[in-house]
This record gives C-alpha cells, structure tokens and sequence, in this order.
C-alpha cells in the first residue's frame, strides 16, 4: 500500500499521474471524503470493483455508487434509465 498527500488547492502532477496509473492496472484507491473515506477504482474493470465489494464486505446484489463527470457516460454504465430517474 502506497500513502500519498495530494493538496487540494496545488496538487502535485506526477501524484496525480501514480494514482491515475493505479486505478489503470485495476487497483483500488481510498480517499476522504467531508464525513468518511471513499473508494475508487475503475467502474469498467470487473476485477477492480470485486476488489472493492471484498474491501466493503458488501455482497454483489448491493449495488456500488458510481460518479461520473456528466450523464453522457451513462450507456457505458447502465442498459437503461428508468423515466423516474430521467
């Protein structure tokens, strides 16, 4: 396990880069939050969100929260979108 101070206003490139480059190879990361800390990993990587589920000790029919920039990544991450949630 790797520990990285990342400042919110200046933070460092090359940190930023480490970290980008471990969620690539599937790995997870834990970062605060305003009331705890969150993972992170890449929602396309079927490993990488088993890894999370086993971090968790979460069973799979609960589902993860997914963030994502805009709602144009949606069809990446669902089959549909209910009309209540529209």
């Amino acid at each position: 396990m790797v520990c990285w101070n990342i400042s919110s206003t200046e933070p460092d490139p090359d940190i930023i880069q480490a970290v980008v480059q471990v969620i690539r190879k599937g790995g997870v990361i834990a970062f605060p939050t305003s009331t705890l800390y969150g993972l992170g990993a890449d929602a396309n990587n079927p490993q990488a969100v088993e890894r999370i589920f086993d971090i968790k000790g979460r069973r799979p029919h609960r589902p993860l929260l997914v963030l994502i920039r805009d709602k144009s990544y949606l069809p990446e991450l669902v089959r549909e979108i209910p009309s209540k949630a529209a």
